[in-house]
C-alpha cells in the first residue's frame, strides 16, 4: 500500500505536467461529485482510512500546497467527465 501512495505523492507533487484522473463511481455521496471529493479528502487526513481516501488527500493537498493545478485533475462518474469547481478548502 505504501508503494501505491508513494507514486500517487510522486505524481501528484512532483509531476504537475502528468494529468490526474479520478473515477468516483463506488464514492459515497458520488451522486455529489464535489461532496464525493470533500469527504474522501477529509477521511484522507484521518487515522482510519482506505487507500484511495488517502490518494485524495494527496491529490488534494498538492493543489492546497500550489504543486499542482486544480484544472490538470479531472474527475468521472459513471464513465462522464464531472466538473467539481476548485474546493474552498483547498484555495478556491
Amino acid at each position: 500500500m505504501e508503494e501505491a501512495l508513494a507514486s500517487v505523492r510522486d505524481v501528484a507533487f512532483y509531476k504537475p505536467e502528468t494529468w490526474i484522473h479520478v473515477n468516483l463511481d463506488g464514492f459515497d455521496h458520488a451522486a455529489d461529485p464535489a461532496r464525493a471529493f470533500k469527504e474522501a479528502y477529509d477521511r484522507g487526513g484521518g487515522n482510519n482510512w482506505f487507500t484511495t481516501e488517502r490518494e485524495m488527500r494527496i491529490v488534494g493537498d498538492s493543489v492546497r500546497r500550489g504543486y499542482r493545478d486544480w484544472s490538470s485533475i479531472t474527475f468521472y462518474r459513471g464513465g462522464e467527465v464531472v466538473n467539481i469547481p476548485l474546493p474552498s478548502f483547498l484555495g478556491g
